[in-house]
């Protein structure tokens, strides 16, 4: 073990190994301290009683929206350490930095130019920019280190998804905590519109970044990594849709807003394989396509080929997606290139 630990091509795997453990220590102390620093901010402005009615009625669907989310990624399922992180990362750095400089941003224009100008901005300009540059951040973080990983559109999905949930978790203690507070009915409606009518509304968002991402990790070029800047710059024209709409005819512009692009339909159009119309299909079109052709691609696979394809795709380490192509028609493929594994031989009994 020591000789072939001694050989270039084991002191590159030792290297990489030793890179790998870095940044997963350096990424757990960041999500410790930007989770502990959100705690501190939501539980000084709601107080003790705010923060626990807040917490619990996030938590408590959580686990129905992951089980919705993971659903459409059930034939190749992503690694659950990635999820987890992407899931973390939402709720606590990605929401941390959105509290800081959206706090920050609506204060001193609100002081320039009145509170209701600072609304408007606030809801309009710089939470879509903000929230969604913040959240991409854990996707652009696996599509760079843990390419492997991410190779293809519904992969960007999933993670998306992911980070998009985990915001919405420590968003919404912020929004439940707020309405428990004010009393008369407040809580309810807030849980209503929040949690039940547009649970998805944050993964909805970001995976139009995910989309960007996941096609330019099928192709090769520059033009192709244009997509995901593309996908961002959709998911914050979304999203300032949306926060824009709770403002117009009473509320009832956020409503049609919710018919449009409700959550729920997201995972039973990609189990159904069907989309409807209107803004909805934005972000459901894609999700049956990628994931049926994932599933078919699952089902051409000989016995034992998904295995040796894992452990060929993270022996590949950060290998560029052509490297890999070719890797996989060599005998080696990557992850996305699994389906072109031959059978294992069959065994032989040992000669008597």
């Amino acid at each position: 073990m020591s000789g072939a630990l001694s050989t270039p091509a084991g002191s590159m795997v030792a290297t990489r190994a030793g890179r790998s453990n870095a940044l997963a220590g350096i990424a757990v102390a960041l999500l410790v301290v930007c989770g502990l620093l959100t705690v501190l901010i939501l539980a000084g402005e709601l107080g003790p009683v705010g923060f626990a009615v807040g917490f619990v009625l996030a938590v408590l669907p959580v686990p129905v929206y992951l089980v919705l989310g993971l659903w459409i990624d059930r034939y190749e399922p992503e690694p659950p350490r990635l999820l987890a992180g992407a899931f973390l990362w939402g709720a606590t750095g990605a929401t941390l930095v959105a509290l800081i400089f959206n706090t920050a941003g609506q204060m001193i224009v609100g002081a320039a130019l009145g509170s209701e100008v600072g609304r408007l901005y606030g809801g309009s300009l710089s939470a879509p920019f903000i929230e969604e540059v913040s959240k991409v951040a854990a996707l652009y973080a696996i599509y760079r280190w843990r390419r492997h990983e991410f190779d293809g559109v519904l992969d960007g999905i999933v993670y998306a998804g992911m980070v998009g949930l985990g915001f919405a978790l420590t968003e919404n203690v912020l929004y439940y905590g707020r309405a428990g507070l004010e009393g008369d009915g407040a809580l309810a409606a807030t849980f209503f519109v929040r949690g039940v009518l547009s649970p998805f509304a944050h993964p909805l968002f970001t995976a139009m970044t995910g989309m960007g991402l996941g096609l330019a990790a099928l192709r090769e070029g520059t033009g192709w990594r244009v997509a995901s800047v593309i996908g961002l710059f959709g998911a914050m024209v979304l999203h300032s849709l949306w926060n824009t709409s709770a403002g117009l005819s009473g509320g009832l512009g956020f409503l049609g807003v919710v018919r449009a692009g409700d959550g729920p339909r997201l995972c039973v159009a990609a189990r159904r394989g069907r989309c409807g119309d209107g803004p909805r299909a934005l972000g459901h079109r894609p999700i049956p396509r990628a994931g049926g052709g994932e599933r078919r691609g699952v089902a051409r696979r000989p016995p034992g080929a998904v295995v040796a394809g894992r452990s060929a795709a993270r022996a590949a380490g950060r290998a560029p997606a052509g490297a890999r192509r070719a890797a996989g028609a060599q005998g080696a493929p990557a992850r996305g290139d699994r389906a072109r594994l031959p059978a294992p031989p069959p065994r032989t009994p040992p000669a008597p």
